[in-house]
């Protein structure tokens, strides 16, 4: 980041680099050392990558500045983020982990959130290498919280790429990737990513892909979802509903 002295100071704690020509604020950050997560994001500027050290960030994070990259550095086995990611409708040209080994662990002890990862933009969003983790918090008998791994809110998609992560879901009505109210999709690829109940409780639905609306266009590049892998789900990918007729192709 390029910061003022005194942004800079507020983010390091020191002001060994925030004097005059010397204020890069390193992208790396630690628990326990300087910012936590949620201020790192809230400081960046468009185009900004934040790169995160080791730890586990009991945070909830939204996203919602232009064309930023949030990656870890040494990987989701020891990069855990014990929350939910909300990328709002401003928040498009967002990267999300990547390859080489930089995503995270998403996982949500103790929270009432219907998702890990909410989309609200309709444009660029790459999520890759993201291991999310169910961890059987249930609210009722019939339901557990989060419900969804990656809930889809905006009804018009463009480039969405979900490709590489591992889904571990355990029971009661879980959906691993969901889509409730798409009309419009260009360009969307769900690839090689990997859908597993655990529990072995999966005599309740459990669901790697649900595009549960009446009709979706397929306008321009097309919608693709290929190489995905999935064990002890009741449903592995359902599109459409009862009262509707699935997916249309474009004109």
């Amino acid at each position: 980041f390029k910061l003022g002295v005194q942004e800079c100071f507020q983010m390091t704690g020191s002001l060994d680099n925030c004097s005059a020509g010397k204020n890069d604020v390193p992208d790396a950050i630690a628990p326990g050392k300087g910012p936590d997560l949620i201020n790192s994001i809230d400081v960046a500027t468009e185009g900004d990558t934040i790169i995160v050290n080791p730890g586990n960030y009991v945070e909830n994070i939204n996203i919602n500045e232009s064309s930023l990259t949030l990656k870890s550095d040494s990987g989701p086995s020891v990069t855990i983020i014990n929350g939910s990611i909300n990328i709002s409708e401003a928040g498009h040209n967002f990267i999300l982990g990547g390859t080489d080994g930089v995503g995270f662990t998403i996982q949500n002890e103790s929270s009432q959130d219907d998702a890990f990862i909410r989309i609200g933009t309709k444009a660029n969003t790459l999520i890759e290498n993201i291991t999310i983790a169910y961890n059987n918090f249930s609210l009722s008998a019939d339901f557990a919280y989060p419900t969804f791994g990656i809930l889809i809110l905006e009804a018009n998609i463009t480039n969405l790429n979900i490709t590489g992560n591992i889904f571990w879901l355990n029971e009661s009505y879980q959906t691993a990737i969901a889509a409730d109210d798409v009309v419009d999709v260009s360009d969307v690829n769900i690839i090689s990513n990997t859908f597993t109940v655990t529990s072995g409780e999966n005599e309740t639905t459990t669901r790697g892909i649900a595009i549960a609306v009446p009709n979706i266009n397929v306008s321009g590049k097309p919608f693709v979802i290929e190489g995905n892998t999935f064990t002890n789900l009741t449903q592995a990918i359902v599109i459409g509903n009862d009262s509707g007729d699935g997916i249309k192709a474009g004109d």
